[in-house]
């Protein structure tokens, strides 16, 4: 059974899914937006903070990932990411504070940094850091 056609309100076609001149827009857009974001390291994600936050995560408090345990704790994964709690937007200070960092696992903070830091260009719920 053929999936149900729509129309691309862009393109006026009717597609199944995604119409392709819109997904391969879509995806020049991200190879840019990529390009322009800097190297890991530009971005202080360096050897630093590598060897700094798996220090973290070794601590037995930050093992399992904090997420998990306040929504389900029943289901509860271990943490392979040190989240900062509030985006540090390249405030060394904010991004070196152990304070401001969480473990969590790799699903929960992919979540949490679409929906609430502004991540996929969304709005961050973190009025005090958004760019002026």
């Amino acid at each position: 059974m053929a999936g149900h056609r729509k129309l691309c309100t862009i393109h006026r076609v009717a597609v199944v899914g995604r119409c392709p001149e819109c997904a391969s827009r879509r995806e020049a857009d991200q190879k840019i937006r990529e390009r322009n974001r800097g190297s890991a390291a530009s971005r202080l994600y360096g050897h630093g903070w590598r060897k700094a936050s798996e220090a973290f995560l070794k601590l037995r408090v930050n093992r399992n990932c904090r997420r998990c345990l306040e929504k389900h704790p029943p289901k509860t994964r271990s943490s392979t990411v040190v989240d900062h709690i509030i985006p540090h937007r390249g405030d060394l200070k904010l991004f070196w504070d152990r304070s401001n960092w969480q473990g969590l696992c790799k699903r929960c903070h992919d979540k949490k940094t679409a929906t609430e830091d502004g991540g996929f260009g969304r709005q961050s719920i973190h009025p005090q850091t958004q760019p002026e």
